[in-house]
């Protein structure tokens, strides 16, 4: 990628992967204070922080696409307003959620954590329309080759003169 990111992207870079590496922080930090004494309740522990984790570093990955003249109602912004609107959700609501064990509750909140990284995720990789700045360096990059290519086969340039 030749293409330098915008200041947007950038930020949003940085954010990704410090947000990963605080996660993989926390879960090593709060994993072991679980107690979990079951091997398959401590593999699903450890691959659900490395999962959330690595979205987040997914989402960071694909912050090329922002502009820094991202309109407010772009299909990122969208996009993440639905993911939070979910964490939010689930946030509020688990007071009357009964029954709900301490892993119950924090399986949940990755859960919820993970649907707004993909939310994210599917908003930053949702197809934009092309602004004119970047039409026009396409066209300063395309190589003359490639608009003889656009030639119909058949017609050579000896034929045409010849009209």
């Amino acid at each position: 990628m030749s293409e330098s990111l915008s200041q947007s992207a950038r930020l949003m870079r940085i954010i990704m992967f410090v947000i990963a590496v605080l996660l993989l922080g926390l879960g090593a930090w709060k994993i072991p204070q679980l107690e979990i004494e079951n091997v398959g309740e401590l593999a699903i522990a450890v691959v659900l922080v490395v999962a959330v984790a690595g979205q987040f570093v997914a989402a960071g990955f694909a912050t090329h696409s922002l502009r820094d003249d991202e309109p407010f109602f772009s299909s990122f912004t969208i996009w993440s307003a639905l993911g939070a609107g979910v964490f939010i959700w689930i946030v509020y609501n688990i007071d009357v959620m009964e029954k709900l064990t301490p892993e119950s509750l924090q399986l949940l909140m990755f859960a919820s954590i993970s649907f707004l990284v993909t939310s994210m995720q599917i908003g930053l990789l949702w197809p934009r329309e092309e602004t004119a700045e970047e039409a026009a360096n396409d066209k300063e990059g395309s190589r003359p080759d490639d608009e003889e290519a656009d030639e119909p086969e058949g017609l050579e340039p000896a034929e045409e003169e010849k009209e």
